[in-house]
């Protein structure tokens, strides 16, 4: 990583560039304290909440780490830029800069008098004042919360690698009771308006010495509460689905009594807002687009229909014997 970016950033040195002491905890803005108006900091750089959706969803371009860390420095760069101005407003009234609409409007002007008045009124935190006074106590504090972070990490992604191995040895068992069962003729029955799985039949038969079977769509209790009155839906991805028609049946119609994940996707402008929380989740729904991306491509490259495609998919899953995490892994392909 330190050989493609710069990881280690010489604090104490910004720190003194900035005119604070070279100690850590001394560093405080009372500008930072007030937060700009939304509507002066929404026009700048207007663009970058759309392309940090685009890039988190991955859904019409390439998954990018540093392109979502690009954008959200962008977001927080605003922020700060607004706050700045507003200092800078009064010393220097006319500078070209403040002529731009965005700083010549009264609501900014109003803002700036607020930050002005805040600086002259603010007071040093008491963790700032502890630092200035006992600064071994200080280092002490922030070495014990360091710590504190460091275990809450360890233990978060413990949690989430023994989520993933639960969920394999899971798939593996429903694999192995899939095989012992008879030959099945799988027909996908799709809305021809929507796009929605309709029906998932299975035609037997009793004679085959092979096995493949597909179970049919999901239905039983819902994943989320839509009827809580003034809040935002947080869908839980269903941690169930063991074939590639029930991930089509998810995202387009819908399982458990729940919303589709294409209506959520539709609804809200990022899906971080009625993802459920933790990174767990977030990989999970990067996983199943790429295996609905994967359909959609079959299904346009073969010039086969999108039921076929599904069937097609799901058939070469059971053959390659792949998990649904597997493909995910993979942008949803089985070999």
């Amino acid at each position: 990583m330190t050989g493609c970016y710069l990881s280690r950033i010489p604090y104490a040195g910004v720190r003194i560039l900035a005119g604070f002491p070279a100690q850590r905890g001394l560093y405080y803005l009372p500008r930072a304290d007030i937060d700009p108006p939304t509507e002066i900091v929404e026009k700048i750089f207007p663009q970058a909440v759309e392309w940090e959706k685009r890039l988190e969803d991955a859904l019409d371009c390439e998954e990018d780490l540093a392109g979502q860390g690009f954008c959200k420095l962008l977001l927080l760069l605003r922020k700060v830029l607004v706050q700045d101005m507003a200092c800078l407003q009064p010393m220097y009234p006319n500078l070209p800069l403040f002529q731009h609409p965005i700083f010549n409007n009264q609501l900014f002007l109003d803002y700036s008098q607020q930050v002005i008045n805040h600086i002259k009124t603010a007071e040093d935190p008491m963790e700032v004042r502890i630092a200035s006074v006992l600064p071994e106590l200080s280092s002490v504090l922030e070495g014990l919360k360091q710590s504190h972070n460091s275990t809450a990490t360890s233990l978060q992604t413990s949690l989430q690698n023994l989520n993933q191995d639960v969920n394999k040895r899971l798939d593996l068992i429903t694999s192995h009771l899939n095989s012992k069962n008879q030959e099945t003729t799988m027909t996908i029955t799709l809305n021809p308006s929507s796009s929605e799985i309709v029906n998932v039949s299975h035609n037997s038969n009793p004679d085959s010495s092979s096995s493949s079977s597909i179970p049919p769509p999901i239905s039983s209790n819902p994943n989320i509460d839509l009827n809580v009155p003034h809040t935002t839906p947080k869908y839980k991805l269903s941690r169930g689905l063991t074939t590639v028609p029930h991930v089509w049946q998810e995202w387009f119609s819908g399982i458990n009594g729940g919303p589709s994940i294409h209506s959520l996707l539709t609804k809200y402008k990022t899906s971080s807002q009625w993802r459920a929380p933790g990174e767990g989740e977030k990989k999970l729904f990067l996983r199943r687009s790429k295996i609905i991306k994967e359909i959609q491509r079959m299904a346009s490259a073969e010039g086969i229909s999108t039921s076929d495609a599904i069937l097609s998919l799901e058939t070469a899953r059971q053959n390659e014997k792949r998990s649904l995490d597997w493909m995910g892994k993979h942008n949803g392909k089985v070999n």
